[in-house]
This record gives structure tokens, C-alpha cells and sequence, in this order.
């Protein structure tokens, strides 16, 4: 008839033109349909990890926050958080895969989380390394993954002075209060001396 149904997979990009013939073998009307395709690549999971963000110091809870956001154009299958303790020796430990919960999340996910450092066996001067990884759903699937980020646990000369620090502070707060109070406390002596010169 005056239709034709097919179907082809392209292996790369290029432009592709219909050559067809009448029945009697007289050429059709008009320019033939031509097709252009660009074929893309699918890409790896866009991964970012916006907290902490950088390279900072374990907090004294040794729980750290997170929040990654991870994109990507065929969806999120499945997202994870790797961990592993460097000595302050140089010695590197065993990496952890910690699974994050991304079901249903479609093709975008800010994912929030908390590494537990507690039971990691991390001593002063040592640093927990981490990254989050994450896999879309493409039929042969693919993986992303943050920077790498370094939480550091100070070391005791580090928490010594920290210590130091923090009493100094307490110190010149509690500095700081007194002498308000002793201005406040001679405030109304000067309001009272006000009042008997006015009235005198």
C-alpha cells in the first residue's frame, strides 16, 4: 500500500535516508525522508557530597552528618556510603559499604545520613576516609561517586590545646560577666547620686 512499518538499532550517530520504489518502478515525489541521529553515550551517576562537603575534623559525638545528592538520567538503583580508617601511622584499613535507603527516588535523590565512627577503632590522630557511590538503572548499569572527603580525629596535643583554649575562653567570659556586674551593681549608686543633685 502507501505505508511502510519497520524497525532498525543504530550502532552509531549518523543520518539515515528512506530509498523506496514503486511497484512499477517509477521514483516517488519529493526528497526522500532522511533521519539524523546522534547516538549518547549513558552516563555515570552525578554524585556530590554537600556535607560535610570538605575535608574537616570529626565531631566529639564521633557522628558525622551527611547529605549527598546523586542525579542521574535512567534512575537511581542503588546508592552506598564506603568508609575505611587511615592510621595516623599511614596504615589503611578495610573499607565498610554502608547502604543508603534510595527506593522510589526516581532520577534525582538528596539523600541524608549519618556515619557512626563510634565502633571504627579510631584512635587520636587518625582519619576515617569516606566516599558515597551510587549505581543507575540502565540495563548494563553504571557507577558514580563523590570526591573523596577525610574526617580527622585530633590528636591528643590537639585536644590538650583545644582544652586550653576552651578554659581561656571561660576565663575571659567569666571575666567579661564580672565586670558587668560590677557595672551594673554601681548603676544605680550613680542614678541615686543623680537623683540628690537634682534635688538639691
Amino acid at each position: 500500500g502507501t505505508q511502510i512499518e519497520g524497525r532498525f538499532t543504530p550502532a552509531v550517530s549518523g543520518t539515515w535516508r528512506l530509498e523506496a520504489q514503486a511497484a512499477d518502478g517509477a521514483s516517488l515525489e519529493g526528497e526522500p525522508p532522511e533521519l539524523r541521529l546522534v547516538i549518547v553515550a549513558d552516563s555515570a551517576p552525578v554524585v556530590a557530597l554537600p556535607v560535610p562537603g570538605r575535608d574537616t575534623t570529626l565531631p566529639i559525638s564521633m557522628r558525622q552528618q551527611l547529605v549527598a545528592d546523586v542525579r542521574d538520567d535512567h534512575g537511581i538503583a542503588r546508592v552506598s556510603v564506603v568508609s575505611w580508617r587511615v592510621s595516623r601511622t599511614g596504615r589503611i584499613g578495610e573499607a565498610v559499604r554502608e547502604s543508603l535507603d534510595v527506593s522510589g527516588v526516581g532520577d534525582r535523590a538528596i539523600v541524608q545520613a549519618q556515619l557512626d565512627a563510634e565502633r571504627r577503632g579510631l584512635y587520636p590522630g587518625d582519619t576515617l576516609r569516606l566516599y558515597v557511590e551510587a549505581w543507575d538503572n540502565a540495563p548494563t548499569p553504571h557507577r558514580g561517586r563523590s570526591p573523596e572527603i577525610a574526617l580527622r580525629l585530633p590528636s591528643m596535643e590537639e585536644l590538650r590545646a583545644q582544652a586550653r583554649e576552651a578554659a581561656r575562653d571561660v576565663a575571659v567570659a567569666a571575666d567579661s560577666v564580672s565586670a558587668a556586674q560590677h557595672e551594673l551593681a554601681a548603676r544605680p549608686r550613680d542614678l541615686a547620686q543623680e537623683r540628690t543633685r537634682d534635688a538639691a
